[in-house]
Order: C-alpha cells, then structure tokens, then sequence
C-alpha cells in the first residue's frame, strides 16, 4: 500500500462513519471537508483525519462510530478516489466544517464556529449545516 492509497482509504473510512445516513452527498461533502482543510492547513489527509479533536468517529475514545467498518464492496471508496483525485465537484463550496446543527452544541464548535459569526454557513446537506 502506498502513502496515497492509505490517504484515500482513510478517507474512505472516514466519510463513511461521519456521513453515512446522508448518502452519497453528504459522504462526499464530508470527503471534501477533510480534503480543504488539508489544502488550507498544508496538512496531509493523514494528520486532518486523525487530529485532535477533528473527527470523533476516527479517534475519540467511546465514540461508538471507531469501532465500525463500512463493507469492502460499499461505494464509499470510489468516492473517496473521486474527491482524493480531485474529480469530485465540491459540493460544500470550500467549507472547513461541519455539524448537525439541529441538536444542541457546545463548547468550541458552539463558540468558535457557529458564534464567532467568522465562518458563514455554505451549505446544509441532509442534517449536516457546512461552514467556511
């Protein structure tokens, strides 16, 4: 496996557990999502997807999400190869983050995304408001 494949398989894993119920879209979005902050942190996939307190379903503890395996036949990986290439339209238009913003927030997201007033929103896709 090269450093590439492992990107994109990451990023498979991770567009799947973060967006799964939102179909194909919201699965993209989500793909974009880590793919623009990579591009505007000038990190790799790799160090977005796994970062601290990026993505709770890649790596915080008692989230029920690491613990879950989309089937090797799911469509999730030819997506990712499509937004890893960059043959996928961005559907977010450029958003850096995510969240359902229907249930209650809190903490940094709640005050440094949503109430900041720095990151207007792009985009809502199923439950998924997107932001710059």
């Amino acid at each position: 496996m090269t450093p590439a494949d492992y990107n994109q398989f990451l990023l498979a894993i991770a567009m799947w557990r973060e967006a799964r119920g939102e179909g194909v879209t919201g699965m993209t979005a989500v793909g974009h999502v880590i793919a623009n902050r990579a591009f505007r942190w000038n990190k790799t996939l790799h160090d977005v997807i796994v970062g601290i307190n990026q993505f709770s379903s890649m790596t915080v503890k008692g989230d029920p999400e690491t613990v879950l395996w989309p089937p090797l036949n799911d469509s999730v990986f030819g997506l990712a190869e499509t937004v890893y290439s960059g043959l996928s339209k961005d559907p977010t238009m450029g958003a850096l983050y995510y969240a359902n913003e229907n249930i209650p927030l809190d903490g940094w997201y709640q005050r440094d995304v949503i109430e900041s007033g720095l990151h207007p929103i792009t985009v809502v896709i199923g439950k998924h408001t997107f932001r710059k």
